[in-house]
């Protein structure tokens, strides 16, 4: 279950987000829905751990994403984010295959490969 307390970001002064609370129930999927700017995608890299807030929390499985350790949370949470700086050609299996690193280290097992 993902739980979002009490966030607020400012960006130079300006406050981007003040007091959002959501909470996603498990197996569910949850939609953000709001205009260009709203801070959507804010609240997501907050709740992902990319961007860090001034204030609130976000609680994952019942825990501070902030006490997860990072290989662990890699486990149980992925991100695609809605557009790519990397300038470089992967396949699709390649970039699934990103998402088991976690799990095996930095090289795909062949296990891995024959899934």
């Amino acid at each position: 279950m993902l739980k979002i307390q009490q966030l607020r970001v400012s960006y130079g002064g300006i406050q981007a987000l003040r007091g959002i609370d959501l909470e996603g129930p498990d197996g569910k999927i949850v939609t953000l829905i709001g205009a260009n700017g709203a801070g959507k995608s804010t609240v997501l890299g907050i709740a992902a751990r990319l961007l860090a807030a001034e204030h609130g929390d976000v609680l994952f499985d019942g825990r501070s994403i902030k006490s997860w350790n990072t290989r662990a949370l890699a486990r149980r949470l992925a991100v695609l984010t809605q557009t790519n700086t990397v300038q470089m050609k992967v396949t699709v299996r390649e970039l699934v295959g990103f998402g088991r690193f976690p799990h095996s280290g930095t090289r795909l097992t062949d296990d891995d490969r024959r899934r």
